[in-house]
């Protein structure tokens, strides 16, 4: 149990490593939008992320809703951090 439970704690620091990674990126997103005077929201393209990540949760044998829920949370952290680039903030 021990052993696992290590794997995931090391799998667990990967995955916020990752999600660190992604956040650069969307700050990057939130500059450009905020220079280019776009909106911080595109339902659209969030609405294709969210079903595309519904269909590899599925692939990978994960609740897709699951799924759904934490890029939900992700995004949403992401519109926040571009509206706050957008008024001049960094956080």
């Amino acid at each position: 149990l021990k052993e696992l439970r290590k794997e995931i704690d090391a799998i667990d620091c990967e995955f916020v490593a990752i999600l660190a990674r992604r956040f650069k990126i969307t700050h990057k997103v939130g500059v450009y939008k905020a220079q280019h005077n776009l909106p911080s929201f595109d339902k659209k393209r969030e609405s294709e992320i969210l079903e595309h990540k519904k269909l590899v949760a599925t692939k990978h044998n994960l609740n897709p809703l699951l799924v759904e829920k934490i890029f939900k949370l992700i995004m949403a952290e992401a519109r926040k951090n571009h509206r706050h680039e957008k008024n001049g903030n960094s956080k």
